[in-house]
């Protein structure tokens, strides 16, 4: 199935559509990088705010990655380099219809 997936906000609708977001139990997933500035992107770089098993995250990218033939790359806010995370939190974007 092909996507399109251009901005922040067709991200979380899909998340929300696919059922994934609640399938995986991602409540609290923040969008930055290249995708949430708008900017051209080779893949999507998610934050995930809470703490979640790496089971469950693989899960999650590969049948993102599977449904949208995206790459996606997720950072775990409490294992993330602070000098990565500070320019991470530059540019993020949270759902906010969350």
């Amino acid at each position: 199935m092909q996507v399109a997936l251009n901005t922040p906000d067709q991200f979380f609708d899909f998340l929300r559509s696919s059922g994934l977001r609640k399938k995986y139990g991602l409540e609290n997933l923040a969008l930055f990088g290249s995708f949430a500035r708008r900017e051209p992107f080779q893949d999507i770089d998610i934050l995930v705010e809470e703490n979640a098993d790496w089971k469950v995250l693989e899960d999650f990218r590969n049948e993102f990655t599977l449904l949208t033939d995206i790459k996606l790359d997720i950072m775990m806010r409490q294992f993330a380099d602070p000098l990565v995370l500070k320019y991470a939190l530059q540019d993020i974007c949270y759902d906010t219809k969350a």
